[in-house]
């Protein structure tokens, strides 16, 4: 048990000074270009291969790639490694017809698909910035399957620092180009094609040195080839629904003000920021043993795990939600009021992060939910959820949107996460594993609730103390921080909550060593 902590508080780590290093890349984008058109516009020609890259790269790797290629392992290595490469280059050919195509689609998908409501020229620029970065989609993915191999070797760091590579790229690029372009989103464009490659090739040292070489034989007719691919239908279906959730929101936003949906993308970010940080690293560390655990059926230990997850991020999130919902302000404003983001733009985005943050929690529980799930090999499950998830979604931005904007649309995230998480507890059976209302709701919350109340009370007299002094954003912010985190820490001890003495022998036994 220490020691996968010790793993999951490193590649948190890695994960912290990537999600930074992302901040950072927001916040030259808010400096460079607002929430102006050409912003709009870059977000959602960077969203398309992202919204594909979960699908194929997030969603196959870990519903189909990963239990198979564990699977094979069991047998030998090699046998493990014939079958990863004939899958990297048979994934490559498909990938290059995919890309091909939809390159060649893009006016038509993004004027009657994805942006329309977007006017005319915002339209153009849409249209040439996803042609230019559409390729970004075959890189990341590839990337994925070596962070696969890696990961199920259990070296996740390598595969933790990817990221990283991708946002120094574009910091730098951008740095570096965004006076030389016709315009700076050019910059921002080229950027994402070129950390998508170094993602990919990075990792290709630390596979040799584990004995994996892209170049070795394979075969076309290994038969594990087919298995993933049938495991990989229902899991694109699957996901794709909650990538669907994605694009109705985007096309939502186009249709409203100019900067909703820049907003709303400023907004996901800062979101991500913590999700990422702790959510991301426990997942990609528990998938590999959740996978091994379903095989041997040990469905009590399964439990035991998600019920110790689930503890660590009510621990992180609930303080999380709340410091966000005091000083959302002044975090967005020390973050991105510069350049291009004025002052509409810090109340647009401070907007949609008021609701975004409200389903902290729910979204970092059903993604450990949806990692058991794939673990368990129930994609069909998954699918059936997502589907009723997307219905709701869909509903409430509609009918959100139509009286708060953007707001709206950040609402009805929200909402349908409650419902996700709701629906993924019911279904938990399918899983061969109890529905406890304890994984839930167990006693530890009454001391989660005692101690955030004050924490919220210590967060509210320092917001006041801030607005008589008439203070800046920035020591506004610092003060709360400094006193919340006080606070925090102080009630923690004086309730005695288990998950602060947890961290706090893992981090006096680190030191030691």
């Amino acid at each position: 048990m220490k020691s996968r902590a010790k793993v999951i508080l490193s590649v948190s780590f890695i994960t912290l000074i990537s999600r930074v290093l992302g901040l950072l890349r927001e916040m030259l984008k808010a400096r460079v270009l607002g929430t102006s058109i050409y912003s709009d516009a870059f977000t959602l020609a960077f969203s398309l291969p992202n919204l594909f890259r979960r699908l194929t790269a997030e969603g196959i790797m870990s519903t189909a790639f990963i239990p198979v290629f564990l699977q094979e392992k069991e047998k030998g290595t090699e046998k493990a490694f014939a079958f990863a490469v004939a899958f990297f280059w048979l994934f490559l050919a498909i990938l290059v017809v995919f890309a091909g195509l939809f390159i060649i689609a893009m006016p038509w998908l993004i004027r009657y698909v994805f942006a329309t409501g977007f006017e005319e020229q915002t339209m153009q620029i849409t249209i040439l910035l996803s042609r230019l970065m559409f390729g970004y989609i075959v890189f990341v993915s590839l990337s994925a399957i070596c962070q696969a191999v890696l990961n199920s070797l259990s070296i996740f760091h390598v595969s933790a620092l990817m990221p990283c590579v991708l946002n120094i790229t574009i910091i730098s690029f951008v740095l570096l180009f965004q006076d030389v372009l016709p315009h700076p989103v050019y910059a921002f464009a080229f950027a994402v094609l070129l950390g998508g490659s170094l993602q990919l090739f990075l990792q290709i040292p630390s596979l040799r040195k584990q004995g994996f070489s892209l170049l070795r034989k394979f075969s076309w007719r290994n038969a594990k080839l087919k298995e993933v691919f049938t495991l990989m239908l229902p899991a694109i279906f699957g996901i794709g629904i909650y990538q669907i959730n994605i694009i109705v929101g985007q096309v939502i936003a186009s249709h409203l003000a100019a900067g909703s949906l820049s907003s709303l993308a400023f907004s996901n970010r800062l979101l991500e920021l913590v999700l990422g940080v702790l959510v991301v690293s426990v997942t990609t560390i528990y998938m590999p043993q959740f996978t091994t655990l379903f095989i041997k059926k040990e469905y009590q230990r399964i439990s035991f795990h998600i019920q110790d997850i689930f503890n660590i991020l009510r621990f992180v999130c609930v303080p999380a939600t709340i410091f966000t919902l005091f000083y959302r302000n002044e975090i967005v404003g020390v973050l991105f009021l510069r350049g291009a983001f004025n002052e509409r733009s810090l109340q647009m985005t401070s907007d949609a992060l008021l609701f975004h943050i409200l389903g902290l929690l729910f979204i970092a529980y059903s993604r450990v939910f949806i990692t058991a799930y794939q673990a368990a090999k129930k994609v069909n499950v998954v699918v059936m959820i997502s589907l009723v998830v997307l219905i709701v979604n869909l509903v409430a931005a509609f009918a959100l949107s139509r009286h708060l904007g953007h707001v709206g649309i950040a609402q009805a995230n929200s909402i349908s996460q409650v419902v996700q998480v709701t629906l993924l507890y019911i279904y938990l059976s399918k899983l061969s594993l109890q529905r406890d209302y304890k994984l839930l709701f167990d006693s530890g919350w009454f001391k989660v609730i005692a101690v955030n109340l004050v924490f919220a009370l210590c967060l509210w007299l320092s917001k006041q103390l801030s607005l008589h002094l008439e203070i800046t954003r920035l020591f506004s912010l610092l003060i709360g921080f400094g006193i919340g985190f006080i606070s925090f820490l102080f009630a923690c001890v004086i309730f005695k909550v288990n998950e602060l003495k947890q961290l706090t022998l893992l981090l006096q036994s680190k030191q030691k060593k």
